[in-house]
């Protein structure tokens, strides 16, 4: 028999702590799922299920709460009357009871007490308080914790109380050397350095959240999953420039290659245009030749065209006399 009180801030690791802690020891780990409209009703008959699971049907759980899972008050009445005596009042209907008491005659008859209505219930209030543990995860911050506290005194009183602190360094040291140790970095020194670093801003973070409290009066906290987020947050921000990197190479690969293409077509074209130089020259001297001709055959052909006209002028003076 035994419930818990977890005082943390959010992100501090008492729902996981719970969740492995009923899993070890070999409990179901129960949890109301707040939806729209969800009430003090409904909560009842959460309730009702996991005590019939714990006093008719005798197996341990964990029934873990939140301090953001409170909707209204009078769930934390009830749980405060769970964690004093094992049940709600009234929170059974006359029917639902008397099922409830001829479930548990079979167990009675089995550990030899009579099955009177009375012992029948006595023991499955028993069972639920022996199988039913409660953890409660709240966090400190503000006055709601130390209100309900004063309101519903069976959260001290019954409850085990474990504060949630910040890590130490070893531990900053010892969760980053698990995330970061599959990184491919150039070699263990960087590595070392890194987890180094990873320590140092979480713990500077927390000493001037203490001066910024000082001065402004307000309150920042750091807890172990703003650590987990830090460590995350490099890793895929390595990730992403990693990637860019890889595509700018691909591409600085891809252009080098186009490059080298390019080079030898134009090694090409020149090596064709030096086997091509001497038949180049050759056409050049016999075009050179042939221009020569033509212009002593026009010089030839004009001296004909002057005699030409000559003799046309000669003609068509004999023709007008």
């Amino acid at each position: 028999r035994g419930n818990a009180m977890l005082v943390g801030v959010g992100g501090s690791g008492k729902q996981s702590l719970t969740r492995i802690a009923a899993y070890a020891a070999g409990m179901d780990c129960k949890q109301i799922e707040i939806t729209r409209g969800y009430g003090v009703n409904e909560f009842r008959e959460d309730i009702k299920e996991y005590m019939l699971t714990a006093g008719v049907g005798n197996k341990p759980l964990v029934f873990m709460f939140t301090d953001s899972q409170i909707v209204v008050e009078d769930m934390l009445e009830d749980i405060n009357n769970m964690l004093n005596s094992g049940e709600i009042p009234n929170h059974f209907p006359a029917d639902e009871k008397d099922r409830i008491c001829g479930d548990m005659v079979p167990l009675l008859k089995k550990m030899g007490i009579p099955e009177t209505r009375d012992n029948c219930w006595g023991q499955f209030v028993l069972n639920v308080r022996d199988n039913m543990h409660m953890v409660l995860c709240m966090s400190p911050v503000g006055d709601a914790l130390r209100i309900r506290c004063r309101k519903f005194p069976s959260l001290i009183n019954c409850c085990t109380i474990d504060w949630f602190m910040s890590w130490p360094k070893s531990a900053l040291i010892s969760v980053a050397e698990r995330f970061l140790g599959g990184l491919e970095l150039p070699n263990e020194e960087y590595r070392a350095g890194l987890i180094e670093m990873c320590s140092i801003v979480h713990k500077s973070v927390e000493n001037m959240s203490v001066i910024f409290f000082e001065k402004l009066r307000r309150k920042v906290y750091t807890t172990p999953k703003s650590f987990l987020d830090l460590i995350g947050l490099y890793t895929s921000m390595l990730g992403n420039l990693r990637q860019n990197i890889d595509v700018k190479r691909e591409q600085m690969t891809v252009g080098v290659q186009k490059l080298n293409e390019t080079n030898d077509i134009v090694a090409s074209l020149k090596d064709d245009l030096s086997k091509l130089e001497p038949v180049l020259k050759q056409k050049g001297e016999e075009t050179e030749k042939l221009l020569q001709q033509v212009a002593v055959d026009q010089a030839a052909a004009d001296e004909v065209k002057e005699k030409v006209g000559q003799e046309a002028a000669v003609v068509g003076k004999q023709a007008a006399e």
